[in-house]
Protein backbone atom coordinates (compact mmCIF):
# COMPACT_ATOMS: atom_id res chain seq x y z
CA UNK A 1 0.00 0.00 0.00
CA UNK A 2 2.77 2.53 0.89
CA UNK A 3 4.58 1.84 -2.37
CA UNK A 4 1.34 2.50 -4.22
CA UNK A 5 0.77 5.80 -2.46
CA UNK A 6 4.23 7.03 -3.43
CA UNK A 7 3.12 6.60 -7.05
CA UNK A 8 -0.61 6.09 -7.81
CA UNK A 9 -3.41 3.88 -6.55
CA UNK A 10 -3.53 0.50 -8.27
CA UNK A 11 -6.82 -0.86 -9.74
CA UNK A 12 -6.93 -3.29 -6.82
CA UNK A 13 -6.65 -0.41 -4.34
CA UNK A 14 -9.43 1.52 -6.11
CA UNK A 15 -11.66 -1.54 -6.14
CA UNK A 16 -11.06 -2.19 -2.42
CA UNK A 17 -11.67 1.49 -1.66
CA UNK A 18 -14.97 1.55 -3.59
CA UNK A 19 -16.17 -1.68 -1.96
CA UNK A 20 -15.10 -0.52 1.54
CA UNK A 21 -12.78 -3.48 2.07
CA UNK A 22 -9.94 -1.36 3.55
CA UNK A 23 -9.24 -0.89 7.23
CA UNK A 24 -9.85 2.53 8.80
CA UNK A 25 -6.11 3.29 8.70
CA UNK A 26 -5.89 2.39 5.02
CA UNK A 27 -8.98 4.50 4.25
CA UNK A 28 -7.44 7.58 5.87
CA UNK A 29 -4.14 7.01 4.03
CA UNK A 30 -5.91 6.67 0.69
CA UNK A 31 -8.05 9.75 1.44
CA UNK A 32 -4.88 11.79 2.04
CA UNK A 33 -3.46 10.57 -1.26
CA UNK A 34 -6.69 11.37 -3.14
CA UNK A 35 -6.66 14.90 -1.74
CA UNK A 36 -3.24 15.49 -3.37
CA UNK A 37 -3.50 13.33 -6.54
CA UNK A 38 -5.87 14.45 -9.30
CA UNK A 39 -5.08 11.41 -11.47
CA UNK A 40 -6.30 8.93 -8.86
CA UNK A 41 -9.42 11.03 -8.15
CA UNK A 42 -10.20 10.91 -11.85
CA UNK A 43 -10.02 7.10 -11.82
CA UNK A 44 -12.19 6.99 -8.69
CA UNK A 45 -14.97 9.24 -10.12
CA UNK A 46 -15.16 8.62 -13.85
CA UNK A 47 -18.45 10.22 -14.77
CA UNK A 48 -18.40 9.01 -18.38
CA UNK A 49 -17.98 5.41 -17.23
CA UNK A 50 -20.84 5.78 -14.75
CA UNK A 51 -23.11 7.26 -17.39
CA UNK A 52 -22.20 4.53 -19.90
CA UNK A 53 -22.96 1.83 -17.33
CA UNK A 54 -26.27 3.45 -16.40
CA UNK A 55 -27.22 3.82 -20.09
CA UNK A 56 -26.33 0.15 -20.72
CA UNK A 57 -28.63 -0.98 -17.88
CA UNK A 58 -31.45 1.24 -19.09
CA UNK A 59 -31.11 0.04 -22.68
CA UNK A 60 -31.19 -3.60 -21.52
CA UNK A 61 -34.42 -2.95 -19.64
CA UNK A 62 -35.88 -1.03 -22.54
CA UNK A 63 -35.12 -3.72 -25.10
CA UNK A 64 -37.16 -6.33 -23.26
CA UNK A 65 -40.55 -4.89 -24.26
CA UNK A 66 -42.09 -2.51 -26.70
CA UNK A 67 -44.74 -1.28 -24.29
CA UNK A 68 -42.47 1.36 -22.69
CA UNK A 69 -40.79 4.55 -23.87
CA UNK A 70 -37.20 3.96 -25.18
CA UNK A 71 -34.36 5.19 -22.96
CA UNK A 72 -33.15 7.75 -25.53
CA UNK A 73 -36.64 9.29 -25.68
CA UNK A 74 -36.90 9.42 -21.88
CA UNK A 75 -33.41 10.97 -21.63
CA UNK A 76 -34.36 13.62 -24.20
CA UNK A 77 -37.53 14.34 -22.19
CA UNK A 78 -35.57 14.70 -18.90
CA UNK A 79 -32.95 16.93 -20.60
CA UNK A 80 -35.68 19.10 -22.27
CA UNK A 81 -34.45 18.12 -25.76
CA UNK A 82 -37.68 16.51 -27.04
CA UNK A 83 -40.02 18.33 -29.45
CA UNK A 84 -43.63 19.21 -28.53
CA UNK A 85 -45.16 16.02 -29.94
CA UNK A 86 -42.47 13.89 -28.28
CA UNK A 87 -42.96 15.58 -24.89
CA UNK A 88 -46.74 15.20 -25.13
CA UNK A 89 -46.47 11.50 -25.98
CA UNK A 90 -44.07 10.88 -23.07
CA UNK A 91 -46.23 12.86 -20.62
CA UNK A 92 -49.37 10.99 -21.69
CA UNK A 93 -47.52 7.66 -21.40
CA UNK A 94 -46.23 8.53 -17.92
CA UNK A 95 -49.80 9.14 -16.73
CA UNK A 96 -50.65 5.53 -17.65
CA UNK A 97 -47.32 3.73 -17.05
CA UNK A 98 -45.94 3.77 -13.51
CA UNK A 99 -42.82 1.88 -14.62
CA UNK A 100 -41.75 4.60 -17.07
CA UNK A 101 -42.64 7.26 -14.48
CA UNK A 102 -40.28 5.55 -12.00
CA UNK A 103 -37.58 5.42 -14.68
CA UNK A 104 -37.94 9.16 -15.35
CA UNK A 105 -37.56 9.88 -11.62
CA UNK A 106 -34.48 7.61 -11.55
CA UNK A 107 -32.97 9.56 -14.44
CA UNK A 108 -33.61 12.86 -12.70
CA UNK A 109 -32.11 11.52 -9.46
CA UNK A 110 -29.07 10.23 -11.35
CA UNK A 111 -28.54 13.61 -13.02
CA UNK A 112 -28.71 15.32 -9.60
CA UNK A 113 -26.24 12.85 -8.05
CA UNK A 114 -23.75 13.31 -10.89
CA UNK A 115 -24.01 17.10 -10.54
CA UNK A 116 -23.32 16.71 -6.80
CA UNK A 117 -20.25 14.57 -7.53
CA UNK A 118 -18.94 17.18 -9.97
CA UNK A 119 -19.32 19.91 -7.33
CA UNK A 120 -17.58 17.71 -4.75
CA UNK A 121 -14.70 17.09 -7.15
CA UNK A 122 -14.32 20.83 -7.80
CA UNK A 123 -14.19 21.44 -4.04
CA UNK A 124 -11.36 18.89 -3.61
CA UNK A 125 -9.43 20.47 -6.51
CA UNK A 126 -9.87 23.91 -4.94
CA UNK A 127 -8.46 22.70 -1.60
CA UNK A 128 -5.50 21.13 -3.40
CA UNK A 129 -4.71 24.35 -5.27
CA UNK A 130 -4.84 26.30 -2.00
CA UNK A 131 -2.36 23.86 -0.42
CA UNK A 132 -0.05 24.09 -3.44
CA UNK A 133 -0.04 27.90 -3.28
CA UNK A 134 0.78 27.78 0.42
CA UNK A 135 3.59 25.32 -0.24
CA UNK A 136 4.95 27.60 -3.00
CA UNK A 137 5.06 30.55 -0.64
CA UNK A 138 6.85 28.41 1.91
CA UNK A 139 9.63 27.70 -0.61
CA UNK A 140 10.52 31.42 -0.94
CA UNK A 141 13.59 32.13 1.26
CA UNK A 142 12.34 35.38 2.77
CA UNK A 143 9.00 33.93 3.86
CA UNK A 144 10.52 30.67 5.03
CA UNK A 145 13.02 32.50 7.21
CA UNK A 146 10.34 34.79 8.69
CA UNK A 147 8.00 31.93 9.48
CA UNK A 148 10.72 29.75 10.92
CA UNK A 149 12.13 32.54 13.05
CA UNK A 150 8.93 34.10 14.35
CA UNK A 151 6.13 31.54 14.48
CA UNK A 152 7.08 27.90 14.25
CA UNK A 153 4.98 27.06 17.28
CA UNK A 154 1.96 28.80 15.76
CA UNK A 155 2.43 26.85 12.53
CA UNK A 156 2.42 23.60 14.46
CA UNK A 157 -0.90 24.53 16.07
CA UNK A 158 -2.40 25.55 12.73
CA UNK A 159 -1.26 22.34 11.04
CA UNK A 160 -2.75 20.29 13.89
CA UNK A 161 -6.03 22.20 13.58
CA UNK A 162 -6.08 21.75 9.79
CA UNK A 163 -5.44 18.05 10.20
CA UNK A 164 -8.43 17.81 12.52
CA UNK A 165 -10.62 19.71 10.04
CA UNK A 166 -9.51 17.42 7.23
CA UNK A 167 -10.30 14.36 9.34
CA UNK A 168 -13.78 15.67 10.14
CA UNK A 169 -14.37 16.37 6.48
CA UNK A 170 -13.22 12.88 5.57
CA UNK A 171 -15.63 11.40 8.10
CA UNK A 172 -18.47 13.54 6.71
CA UNK A 173 -17.58 12.50 3.15
CA UNK A 174 -17.57 8.84 4.15
CA UNK A 175 -20.98 9.19 5.80
CA UNK A 176 -22.32 10.84 2.64
CA UNK A 177 -20.93 8.08 0.46
CA UNK A 178 -22.45 5.43 2.74
CA UNK A 179 -25.84 7.14 2.43
CA UNK A 180 -25.51 7.23 -1.36
CA UNK A 181 -24.58 3.56 -1.44
CA UNK A 182 -27.60 2.67 0.69
CA UNK A 183 -29.89 4.58 -1.68
CA UNK A 184 -28.24 2.88 -4.65
CA UNK A 185 -28.80 -0.50 -3.03
CA UNK A 186 -32.51 0.27 -2.59
CA UNK A 187 -32.72 1.37 -6.22
CA UNK A 188 -31.07 -1.85 -7.38
CA UNK A 189 -33.57 -3.88 -5.39
CA UNK A 190 -36.44 -1.97 -6.99
CA UNK A 191 -34.92 -2.52 -10.43
CA UNK A 192 -34.57 -6.23 -9.72
CA UNK A 193 -38.25 -6.42 -8.85
CA UNK A 194 -39.09 -4.54 -12.01
CA UNK A 195 -36.94 -6.91 -14.09
CA UNK A 196 -38.99 -9.81 -12.76
CA UNK A 197 -42.20 -8.09 -13.84
CA UNK A 198 -40.72 -7.30 -17.25
CA UNK A 199 -39.67 -10.89 -17.72
CA UNK A 200 -43.25 -11.99 -17.14
CA UNK A 201 -44.49 -9.41 -19.64
CA UNK A 202 -41.78 -10.46 -22.08
CA UNK A 203 -42.94 -14.06 -21.95
CA UNK A 204 -46.47 -13.00 -22.85
CA UNK A 205 -45.20 -10.74 -25.62
CA UNK A 206 -43.03 -13.49 -27.06
CA UNK A 207 -46.04 -15.74 -27.24
CA UNK A 208 -47.99 -13.02 -29.05
CA UNK A 209 -45.08 -12.38 -31.39
CA UNK A 210 -44.84 -16.07 -32.25
CA UNK A 211 -48.50 -16.07 -33.17
CA UNK A 212 -47.97 -12.88 -35.16
CA UNK A 213 -44.97 -14.32 -37.01
CA UNK A 214 -46.96 -17.36 -38.03
CA UNK A 215 -49.63 -15.14 -39.58
CA UNK A 216 -47.27 -13.79 -42.28
CA UNK A 217 -44.52 -11.25 -42.87
CA UNK A 218 -45.10 -7.51 -42.87
CA UNK A 219 -47.68 -7.66 -40.03
CA UNK A 220 -48.63 -4.62 -37.94
CA UNK A 221 -49.21 -4.79 -34.18
CA UNK A 222 -50.47 -2.15 -31.74
CA UNK A 223 -51.52 -2.22 -28.11
CA UNK A 224 -55.10 -1.15 -27.55
CA UNK A 225 -57.17 -1.46 -24.40
CA UNK A 226 -54.66 -3.73 -22.70
CA UNK A 227 -54.51 -6.21 -25.62
CA UNK A 228 -52.58 -6.78 -28.82
CA UNK A 229 -54.30 -5.91 -32.12
CA UNK A 230 -52.57 -7.19 -35.26
CA UNK A 231 -53.03 -6.82 -39.00
CA UNK A 232 -51.31 -9.42 -41.14
CA UNK A 233 -50.02 -9.00 -44.66
CA UNK A 234 -53.39 -9.93 -46.13
CA UNK A 235 -55.13 -7.26 -44.03
CA UNK A 236 -56.76 -9.63 -41.54
CA UNK A 237 -57.31 -8.13 -38.09
CA UNK A 238 -56.76 -10.23 -34.96
CA UNK A 239 -57.28 -9.33 -31.31
CA UNK A 240 -60.41 -7.24 -31.91
CA UNK A 241 -63.90 -8.55 -32.67
CA UNK A 242 -65.93 -6.04 -34.70
CA UNK A 243 -68.58 -6.04 -37.41
CA UNK A 244 -67.47 -6.75 -41.00
CA UNK A 245 -68.03 -3.12 -41.99
CA UNK A 246 -66.02 -1.77 -39.05
CA UNK A 247 -63.37 -4.42 -39.73
CA UNK A 248 -62.90 -3.07 -43.25
CA UNK A 249 -62.73 0.49 -41.94
CA UNK A 250 -60.10 -0.32 -39.30
CA UNK A 251 -58.08 -2.37 -41.78
CA UNK A 252 -57.93 0.59 -44.17
CA UNK A 253 -57.01 2.97 -41.35
CA UNK A 254 -54.19 0.78 -39.97
CA UNK A 255 -52.68 -0.18 -43.31
CA UNK A 256 -52.73 3.35 -44.75
CA UNK A 257 -52.19 5.42 -41.61
CA UNK A 258 -54.92 7.80 -42.82
CA UNK A 259 -58.51 8.38 -41.77
CA UNK A 260 -61.45 9.91 -43.63
CA UNK A 261 -62.72 13.07 -41.93
CA UNK A 262 -65.79 14.95 -43.21
CA UNK A 263 -65.36 18.46 -44.58
CA UNK A 264 -66.06 20.79 -41.67
CA UNK A 265 -64.75 24.01 -43.20
CA UNK A 266 -68.08 25.78 -42.89
CA UNK A 267 -68.39 24.82 -39.22
CA UNK A 268 -64.88 25.01 -37.74
CA UNK A 269 -62.95 27.22 -40.14
CA UNK A 270 -63.16 30.30 -37.90
CA UNK A 271 -63.14 28.55 -34.55
CA UNK A 272 -59.93 30.23 -33.45
CA UNK A 273 -61.40 33.67 -34.08
CA UNK A 274 -64.51 32.89 -32.04
CA UNK A 275 -62.49 31.43 -29.20
CA UNK A 276 -60.11 34.39 -29.18
CA UNK A 277 -62.73 37.05 -28.53
CA UNK A 278 -62.35 40.83 -28.17
CA UNK A 279 -62.29 41.64 -31.88
CA UNK A 280 -64.42 43.56 -34.33
CA UNK A 281 -67.91 42.06 -34.16
CA UNK A 282 -66.89 39.85 -31.22
CA UNK A 283 -66.95 41.72 -27.88
CA UNK A 284 -66.53 38.43 -25.95
CA UNK A 285 -65.53 34.92 -27.00
CA UNK A 286 -67.88 31.98 -27.64
CA UNK A 287 -66.57 28.63 -26.40
CA UNK A 288 -69.06 26.14 -27.84
CA UNK A 289 -70.78 24.31 -29.38
CA UNK A 290 -68.68 24.81 -32.53
CA UNK A 291 -68.36 22.09 -35.18
CA UNK A 292 -70.14 18.74 -34.75
CA UNK A 293 -71.84 17.78 -31.48
CA UNK A 294 -73.19 14.36 -30.57
CA UNK A 295 -75.96 15.38 -28.20
CA UNK A 296 -79.18 17.01 -29.41
CA UNK A 297 -79.28 19.13 -26.25
CA UNK A 298 -75.87 20.81 -26.22
CA UNK A 299 -74.61 23.16 -23.52
CA UNK A 300 -73.81 26.68 -24.79
CA UNK A 301 -70.75 28.29 -23.15
CA UNK A 302 -69.12 31.71 -23.56
CA UNK A 303 -66.60 34.00 -21.88
CA UNK A 304 -67.79 36.58 -19.40
CA UNK A 305 -67.93 40.27 -20.33
CA UNK A 306 -66.71 42.67 -17.64
CA UNK A 307 -69.64 44.73 -16.40
CA UNK A 308 -72.35 42.53 -17.95
CA UNK A 309 -75.31 41.71 -15.69
CA UNK A 310 -77.24 39.03 -17.66
CA UNK A 311 -76.89 37.06 -20.89
CA UNK A 312 -79.45 35.71 -23.38
CA UNK A 313 -78.78 32.98 -25.97
CA UNK A 314 -80.50 32.92 -29.40
CA UNK A 315 -80.35 29.78 -31.59
CA UNK A 316 -81.14 29.90 -35.35
CA UNK A 317 -81.51 27.32 -38.11
CA UNK A 318 -79.62 27.36 -41.42
CA UNK A 319 -82.10 29.94 -42.81
CA UNK A 320 -81.46 32.17 -39.82
CA UNK A 321 -84.94 31.52 -38.45
CA UNK A 322 -84.97 31.63 -34.65
CA UNK A 323 -85.43 28.17 -33.16
CA UNK A 324 -85.15 28.76 -29.40
CA UNK A 325 -84.20 31.49 -26.91
CA UNK A 326 -82.87 31.21 -23.37
CA UNK A 327 -84.17 33.02 -20.38
CA UNK A 328 -81.82 35.73 -19.00
CA UNK A 329 -78.80 33.94 -17.56
CA UNK A 330 -76.53 35.07 -14.74
CA UNK A 331 -73.93 32.41 -15.51
CA UNK A 332 -71.88 31.95 -18.70
CA UNK A 333 -73.50 28.68 -19.82
CA UNK A 334 -76.94 27.37 -20.73
CA UNK A 335 -78.33 24.00 -21.85
CA UNK A 336 -80.92 24.20 -24.59
CA UNK A 337 -84.39 23.60 -23.18
CA UNK A 338 -85.61 21.13 -25.85
CA UNK A 339 -83.91 18.67 -28.25
CA UNK A 340 -82.67 20.08 -31.54
CA UNK A 341 -83.26 18.26 -34.82
CA UNK A 342 -80.49 15.84 -35.72
CA UNK A 343 -78.54 16.27 -38.93
CA UNK A 344 -79.28 20.02 -39.02
CA UNK A 345 -76.85 22.95 -38.89
CA UNK A 346 -77.52 25.76 -36.40
CA UNK A 347 -75.97 29.10 -35.52
CA UNK A 348 -76.13 30.96 -32.22
CA UNK A 349 -75.52 34.34 -30.62
CA UNK A 350 -75.28 35.65 -27.08
CA UNK A 351 -76.65 39.06 -26.00
CA UNK A 352 -74.96 40.63 -22.96
CA UNK A 353 -76.66 43.43 -21.04
CA UNK A 354 -74.13 46.03 -19.89
CA UNK A 355 -74.85 49.55 -18.59
CA UNK A 356 -78.39 49.30 -19.92
CA UNK A 357 -77.20 48.43 -23.44
CA UNK A 358 -77.24 45.18 -25.40
CA UNK A 359 -73.95 43.82 -26.79
CA UNK A 360 -74.32 41.00 -29.31
CA UNK A 361 -71.59 38.41 -29.99
CA UNK A 362 -70.83 37.58 -32.73
CA UNK A 363 -71.91 40.14 -35.32
CA UNK A 364 -70.46 40.94 -38.77
CA UNK A 365 -67.66 41.08 -39.76
CA UNK A 366 -66.94 38.29 -37.26
CA UNK A 367 -67.89 34.78 -38.55
CA UNK A 368 -71.04 33.04 -37.40
CA UNK A 369 -70.89 30.54 -34.55
CA UNK A 370 -72.13 27.34 -36.18
CA UNK A 371 -72.57 23.72 -35.16
CA UNK A 372 -74.16 20.55 -36.50
CA UNK A 373 -76.12 17.99 -34.47
CA UNK A 374 -74.92 14.50 -35.36
CA UNK A 375 -77.29 12.29 -37.37
CA UNK A 376 -79.22 9.66 -35.42
CA UNK A 377 -77.56 6.71 -37.19
CA UNK A 378 -74.05 7.94 -36.40
CA UNK A 379 -75.07 8.68 -32.79
CA UNK A 380 -76.46 5.15 -32.41
CA UNK A 381 -73.26 3.65 -33.86
CA UNK A 382 -71.16 5.59 -31.37
CA UNK A 383 -73.37 4.47 -28.49
CA UNK A 384 -72.94 0.83 -29.55
CA UNK A 385 -69.18 1.27 -29.88
CA UNK A 386 -68.90 2.73 -26.38
CA UNK A 387 -70.93 -0.20 -25.07
CA UNK A 388 -69.16 -3.01 -26.96
CA UNK A 389 -65.64 -1.54 -27.26
CA UNK A 390 -65.33 0.76 -24.28
CA UNK A 391 -61.61 -0.08 -23.90
CA UNK A 392 -60.68 0.27 -27.58
CA UNK A 393 -59.25 3.71 -28.27
CA UNK A 394 -58.67 2.65 -31.87
CA UNK A 395 -62.36 1.93 -32.50
CA UNK A 396 -63.67 4.99 -30.67
CA UNK A 397 -61.07 7.36 -32.15
CA UNK A 398 -61.82 6.13 -35.69
CA UNK A 399 -65.59 6.48 -35.32
CA UNK A 400 -65.31 9.89 -33.65
CA UNK A 401 -63.08 11.17 -36.45
CA UNK A 402 -65.38 9.86 -39.17
CA UNK A 403 -68.33 11.54 -37.46
CA UNK A 404 -66.50 14.88 -37.28
CA UNK A 405 -66.18 14.82 -33.46
CA UNK A 406 -62.55 15.90 -33.64
CA UNK A 407 -62.05 16.85 -29.99
CA UNK A 408 -63.16 13.38 -28.88
CA UNK A 409 -61.13 11.69 -31.65
CA UNK A 410 -57.97 13.55 -30.64
CA UNK A 411 -58.37 12.45 -27.01
CA UNK A 412 -58.68 8.77 -28.04
CA UNK A 413 -55.71 8.82 -30.44
CA UNK A 414 -53.62 10.69 -27.89
CA UNK A 415 -54.20 7.88 -25.37
CA UNK A 416 -53.46 5.30 -28.07
CA UNK A 417 -50.21 7.08 -28.97
CA UNK A 418 -49.06 7.02 -25.34
CA UNK A 419 -49.50 3.23 -25.32
CA UNK A 420 -47.67 2.91 -28.67
CA UNK A 421 -44.90 5.55 -28.57
CA UNK A 422 -43.00 3.93 -31.45
CA UNK A 423 -45.94 3.49 -33.84
CA UNK A 424 -45.76 5.85 -36.81
CA UNK A 425 -49.25 4.77 -37.87
CA UNK A 426 -50.82 6.03 -34.64
CA UNK A 427 -48.75 9.24 -34.77
CA UNK A 428 -50.02 9.90 -38.30
CA UNK A 429 -53.63 9.42 -37.19
CA UNK A 430 -53.14 11.87 -34.34
CA UNK A 431 -51.53 14.43 -36.67
CA UNK A 432 -54.37 14.04 -39.17
CA UNK A 433 -57.04 14.81 -36.58
CA UNK A 434 -55.12 17.79 -35.20
CA UNK A 435 -54.61 19.19 -38.68
CA UNK A 436 -58.35 18.93 -39.36
CA UNK A 437 -59.10 20.84 -36.15
CA UNK A 438 -56.94 23.80 -37.19
CA UNK A 439 -58.42 24.15 -40.70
Amino acid sequence: MNQHLREHLSPQDIRRYNQREMSPTELLTVDDHLAMCAACRGQLCDEETAQATFRFLRNNLQSETQTHIPYEQLAAYVDNLADDVGREIVQSHLELCSDCAIEVEDLRTFRAEMQSLRLEKKDVDSRQRLWERFAGIWQLPVYRFALQAGGFAVIVLVVAWLSTVRLRRHVADLETQISVLQQTSETIQQQASRITELQEQLTKLQQSQMQLASSGEGALAIYDGGGLVTVDRQGNIAGLTVSPELNRTLRAVLTSGRIKIPNLTGLRGKRGTLLGGRGEGLPFALIGPLGVVETDRPIFRWRSLIGATVYTVHVYDANFIKVVDSTPQLETEWRVSRPLERGRIYSWQVVAMKDGKELLSPTPPAPEAKFKVLEQGAADELARARRDHADSHLVLGTLYAQAGLLDEAEAEFKTLASANPNSEVIKNLLRTVRAARTH
